[in-house]
Order: C-alpha cells, then sequence, then structure tokens
C-alpha cells in the first residue's frame, strides 16, 4: 500500500515538472518574439523553423537543467520570422509604387506603365521615340528598307569592336555608314540598336566601362550598355530637373518626349536594385 502511494506521489511531481518546464519554454519563446518591442512586427511560426529542444526525462544521465536548456535556445526562429514580414513589407512596397507609377502616367497618348517582365519605362520611351524595340535598329530602319544600302544589316551578329568601326566612331574617324547618313539625312550621326547609341558614345563607353570589345552587340550587351549609361547619366549633381536635363543632352529621342514621363522613367530606374556601373564587362 505504501508503495502504491509513493509510486502516486511520484507520478504527480513528474506532470507537475514537465507542466512547469512547458510554460517556461512558452514564456523563453515569447520573450524572444518581444525582444526589440519598439517595433510591430506580427508573431509568425514558419513551418521550417526548428523545433525547441526539451528534456528527454529524468534518470541516472545527467541533463542540463531546465533554465540551461533554455537559454540554449536558438534566436534564428525570432531572427527569421522578423526576416520574412519585412520581406513582405518590402513586396507591398515595390507594388504601392509601381501603382502609383502608372496611375500618373496615364492616358492613351502616354507611354503604357503596365511592367511586363522587366520592361522599364526608359525602354518604353526608347521603343516609342527611338528604334521602335528592335535592337538591330538603324537610323530610319534602313537595314529593313530593301533600297536602302544598308538592307538586311544587321548589328547584332557584329562585335562592339566591329560596331564601332560600323559607325565611325572615335575622334577623327568615319564610316560608310555616317557619310551616308550626312549626305542622305542632314545628319552627322550614326545611331545602331535599340539604344540608338552613336559611334563616339560607344567608344566612351567601352573605355570607361571596360567592356569587351569582342562581345558579341546582341540584346545582352546592348542592355548592359544602356544601363551602364543611364546610371553614368544620372550620376550628375543637383535636383531632378538637373536629371531630366542630363538625359535629354544624351538620347536625342526623349526630346520628343514629355519632362513628366522622364521624371517618372528615372524615379523608376533609381528604385531598382542596383548599385555602380561595373568596372568590367564579363
Amino acid at each position: 500500500m505504501l508503495f502504491r502511494v509513493l509510486l502516486i506521489l511520484a507520478s504527480l511531481l513528474l506532470l507537475l515538472k514537465e507542466t512547469s518546464m512547458a510554460s517556461m519554454y512558452q514564456k523563453a519563446y515569447n520573450k524572444l518574439l518581444q525582444q526589440g518591442s519598439d517595433t510591430s512586427y506580427p508573431a509568425r511560426v514558419d513551418k521550417s523553423a526548428s523545433p525547441m529542444r526539451r528534456p528527454s526525462g529524468l534518470g541516472s544521465k545527467q541533463y542540463a537543467s531546465p533554465e540551461g536548456q533554455i537559454a540554449s535556445i536558438p534566436t534564428d526562429i525570432a531572427i527569421y520570422e522578423r526576416f520574412m514580414d519585412i520581406r513582405e513589407r518590402n513586396k507591398d512596397l515595390k507594388k504601392f509604387y509601381e501603382k502609383q507609377l502608372e496611375s500618373q502616367m496615364g492616358g492613351s497618348d502616354k507611354v503604357s506603365t503596365e511592367f511586363k517582365g522587366n520592361k522599364l519605362l526608359f525602354q518604353q520611351l526608347v521603343d516609342k521615340h527611338e528604334s521602335g524595340g528592335s535592337y538591330k535598329a538603324l537610323l530610319n530602319n534602313q537595314n529593313e528598307n530593301k533600297d536602302s544600302k544598308f538592307y538586311n544589316v544587321d548589328v547584332t551578329n557584329m562585335t562592339l569592336g566591329e560596331v564601332i568601326k560600323f559607325t565611325g566612331g572615335g575622334e577623327g574617324n568615319t564610316s560608310p555608314y555616317l557619310q551616308h547618313n550626312n549626305s542622305q539625312y542632314g545628319l552627322n550621326s550614326s545611331p545602331v540598336g535599340r539604344y540608338q547609341f552613336v559611334g563616339d558614345t560607344l567608344v566612351d563607353i567601352q573605355k570607361r566601362g571596360n567592356f569587351d570589345m569582342d562581345r558579341k552587340f546582341n540584346k545582352k550587351l546592348q542592355d548592359e550598355l544602356f544601363d551602364w549609361y543611364m546610371r553614368d547619366t544620372l550620376q550628375v549633381t543637383g535636383d531632378i530637373d538637373s536629371k531630366i536635363d542630363s538625359v535629354l543632352g544624351r538620347w536625342e529621342g526623349f526630346k520628343n518626349a514629355s519632362r513628366k514621363d522622364i521624371e517618372k522613367a528615372i524615379n523608376q530606374f533609381t528604385m531598382r536594385d542596383v548599385t555602380t556601373p561595373p568596372d568590367k564587362s564579363i
């Protein structure tokens, strides 16, 4: 009889001990979530979060005290939850600015602000006022005109070095294409590609950006050249009007766009996850 009473008492003690330890774990976890209480992060537990260790029982083997086990709980759970919350907030912020840009550029005579893939507003302006979106474009689409001496010329099959030679880029240099544009259209200009770079501009970008002259002048390279040159253009000091003037000074076709549209394009461009112009093209 005495043995049964002792067994019952021992069982009750174990249950009380387990309940107390569970409560201690709950308090410790809540404390982790409440660290940095000056911010308002909702408490969420991701399914991938590692479960907290619990005591494996009593016996002859020495176990760390409940306080010691609680002290060893990793803080990764709380950190991970805060990171996930910040990421979601950033996504919402990006959507907000995209909708704001879209609403500010509405109207049938405006450039569409529907974000298709990674197409920038600057690219939409270029396509509307410069090249029509073709990476093969020459001045006045001579490459598509059967009566043109440059019909079927495809600059995307040339290297950067060959394109610079084709455009007559560099001090004192010329080319049949540059001479033809001068005599036929009265323009001392040799634009090529989607962004209508002229020869001297390509020489400048290649030297300062250290782009490989042997790379193909394809879509990938043209996009890189544009990205580098636009970021370089926007490094001008001053207010937004100074930046707009800098853009207009480098792209002839943008002079047909409104300053408001260019401002929206600048704002969107600077919101992207970009740093500084690359030191070297790979």
